[in-house]
């Protein structure tokens, strides 16, 4: 059976990693199988890529060496036509060079990429080419290194010990210092390697959110043991908005989120440092384990004091169709008068409040006794994202272990997109007073 000729057979490599050719990676497999077995019996096929990162659009996303080599290996496959697509907003990182090289690649795959590169850089940073061009490189060369994936839902955080260490952030930093120095007398080259660095001030802020607290995080422990906000971190913040604005950017996330909205939601966290409460850094047992997709510090995440934004990606935990268990140990026996959780509600990215969440306390870890429920008190229908707490105040009981048991409701309702598909939940700070 082979296609008609009217009939364009459609390819999405939306699931593919993008640290290494698709002809290459082992990850890529199936997407290969698909592309190759459709090659065999049809001539008519349109591939629809991805180039940028887009759950965060103002991110370091060093994918420009596999470009060449999956347009080739497109064309290869009997590929007519391509959609590549890269950032509908003004301001991605390195937009304007990831276009030029997509442009130039589809209309001759095999072009010399590095001269065109090198022959953009020249044009568009004058005497700041050669230091862009080795931050380029080194941040491709780190990635290469760390066998990491490089996938277009991802975030700064996932590299943190790859090609987005703080080691290589600074290095990365004192090239952009360099850059920078070499067009001072230049005001519209300045400004284009200013917007170049944006990256990693985007970067940096989001890895202190992960952090959360100590070197690198977004509070420190001041001279009278009282949390603080480090010097640099209001500073970045500013100067990355300001930036944005004066370039036109309008979006760091795909489909919301303005750099003033971004900054407003970041202060709002540096109003909130971290929480002190009876189970802030005991251990917590889950029952099931969280989503390794979303898999924050770990358990830790839930009693660390840090309450999440309102990003599911950092400092929430995620359970995909369950229900769970958490099991927070107090280390010893204490008085307990109140126990809250917090959930976060997405629903365009199938994220549900939990139908209700059962409280319980314990002495021994074995025999438990109920201190309360939580029922849901928010309509399911609710757009945007928010966070709802879930709490039970008691009577002061004697106890050491604390119980939160929490009903998902499973599935998407009816009316949703993911009708009958699992949703998630994502919880965060376990509070115990």
């Amino acid at each position: 059976v082979r296609p008609a000729e009217n009939v364009n057979i459609v390819l999405c490599s939306i699931e593919c990693n993008r640290s290494l050719p698709i002809a290459d990676d082992p990850s890529s497999a199936s997407f290969r199988k698909d592309t190759e077995d459709w090659a065999k019996i049809c001539d008519n096929i349109l591939v629809w890529d991805y180039v940028i990162q887009f759950a965060n659009l103002v991110s370091p996303f060093p994918n420009l060496r596999v470009l060449q080599p999956n347009i080739r290996y497109f064309v290869e496959n009997h590929s007519v036509a391509m959609f590549q697509q890269g950032n509908r907003e003004i301001g991605g990182e390195f937009a304007e060079l990831r276009t030029y090289l997509i442009a130039k690649l589809l209309w001759n795959p095999e072009a010399d990429v590095e001269a065109l590169m090198d022959d953009f850089l020249q044009g568009y940073y004058g005497g700041a080419r050669g230091h862009i061009r080795l931050y380029i490189d080194r941040m491709h060369d780190a990635l290469e290194a760390s066998g990491q994936h490089l996938n277009i839902f991802g975030n700064p955080n996932g590299p943190v010990e790859g090609y987005l260490s703080p080691a290589l952030i600074k290095e990365y930093n004192g090239l952009f210092d360099k850059a920078e120095a070499a067009v001072k007398d230049r005001p519209e080259l300045l400004q284009r390697v200013e917007a170049g660095r944006l990256p990693l001030h985007y970067a940096m802020l989001e890895q202190a959110k992960q952090r959360g607290t100590g070197e690198g995080g977004m509070f420190v422990r001041g001279a009278e043991g009282q949390w603080e906000v480090p010097a640099g971190i209001r500073e970045r913040l500013e100067l990355f908005t300001r930036l944005c604005n004066r370039q036109g950017v309008t979006r760091v996330t795909e489909w919301h989120t303005t750099p003033d909205e971004y900054q407003e939601g970041y202060l709002k966290l540096l109003e909130r440092p971290p929480l002190e409460h009876l189970a802030r850094g005991k251990k917590v047992a889950l029952n099931p384990p969280f989503d390794s997709k979303y898999p924050a510090d770990g358990e830790e995440t839930l009693t660390d004091g840090l309450r999440g934004a309102l990003d599911h990606s950092y400092a929430w935990l995620g359970f995909e169709g369950v229900d769970m268990e958490g099991v927070v140990d107090l280390e010893e026996v204490t008085s307990v008068h109140r126990v809250s959780a917090d959930f976060l509600q997405a629903s365009g990215s199938w994220i549900f409040q939990p139908e209700r969440v059962r409280f319980a306390v314990s002495e021994d870890g074995r025999e438990f006794v109920d201190v309360g429920v939580a029922e849901s008190r928010v309509d399911e229908r609710k757009g945007g994202i928010f966070v709802e707490s879930f709490t039970a105040e008691f009577e002061a009981v004697e106890a050491r272990f604390v119980r939160v048991r929490v009903e998902s409701r499973k599935s998407c309702p009816n009316w949703h997109i993911g009708a009958g598909s699992p949703c998630w939940i994502f919880v965060d700070e376990l509070i115990v007073e």
